[in-house]
């Protein structure tokens, strides 16, 4: 998407941009932007700059923070390998050991899972209503996220098989989904 201020034609975006194929044009005369956090870029995409990503507080050093790949997810793996190397050796093929760890691990995710729990608000008894404090709550959500990796490090995972086995899970689920979705609508027309 590309934005320009005022009102300009097909003809002087060609001009332009010769290269750009345009699918189509809008012109907002008021300029409101409407945040939509729904906004999912596909696959091998990414949104840059705030009215790609149709959030209209996003500012110009996000995106040059966005670009200087600050979130990137190759060291948040290495980040977190390299922590757990001081509890076990990846070298060792030890299967009762990778058993072992295997449910620590778990029972730690259960663990910071009841503890994000208690952030919220969740019991269905629970008279006193609490303030959701948010830093907290993203804090135990990465101390689950921390834990599982290590799941994935215990076992010698590489970040190929976690994308290739992500990407292949994710096509199953949506198909199911779509299945799911397919058989709903047809129950839903024979009961008219």
């Amino acid at each position: 998407m590309y934005e320009f201020t005022g009102d300009i034609s097909r003809k002087e975006i060609a001009k332009l941009l010769p290269k750009l194929e345009v699918m189509s044009i809008y012109t907002d005369p008021y300029g409101i932007v409407i945040t939509d956090l729904n906004n999912i870029p596909p696959p091998n995409v990414r949104f840059v700059g705030r009215f790609a990503t149709w959030n209209h507080t996003y500012k110009i050093q996000d995106v040059i923070k966005d670009a200087l790949a600050r979130y990137d997810f190759i060291s948040i793996w290495n980040k977190q390998k390299d922590f757990n190397a001081n509890f076990f050796d990846f070298n060792v093929k030890d299967i009762e050991l990778q058993q072992k760890l295997t449910k620590d691990f778990v029972l730690h995710v259960e663990d910071e899972a009841h503890e994000l729990l208690r952030e919220i608000n969740w019991k269905m008894d629970q008279y006193k209503i609490k303030e959701i404090d948010r830093v907290h709550l993203l804090e135990e959500w990465i101390d689950i996220f921390k834990y599982w990796l290590g799941i994935g490090n215990v076992w010698g995972f590489t970040l190929e098989d976690f994308f290739n086995e992500f990407w292949r899970k994710s096509k199953i689920v949506d198909e199911r989904f779509k299945e799911f979705i397919k058989e709903k609508n047809k129950k839903e027309l024979q009961n008219k």
